[in-house]
């Protein structure tokens, strides 16, 4: 397992995101993170953390944030280490 770059947060490989559920905290997490701080589209993160079809992430993202991202210590990780 890597480290995620510029936030010390351990991420998967690769073989690791195929096989966790598309909507996995972790997956969901990171891409709330993208998707908050970067220009990177649905398409190009769901290809890379293997979440299923694009607009799934705008979906998987919805429900995060209604629901999990203030409890998820990746979720807070990801916020505080820069």
């Amino acid at each position: 397992m890597g480290l995620a770059p510029n936030y010390n947060v351990p991420m998967p490989g690769t073989h690791q995101a195929a096989a966790d559920a598309k909507s996995a905290e972790w997956k969901v997490a990171i891409a709330a993170k993208l998707k908050a701080e970067t220009s990177a589209t649905n398409a190009w993160i769901s290809e890379r953390l293997s979440m299923g079809a694009p607009n799934a992430v705008s979906d998987y993202y919805g429900k995060y944030l209604k629901n999990r991202a203030k409890k998820c210590p990746l979720a807070k990780k990801l916020r505080t280490e820069r």
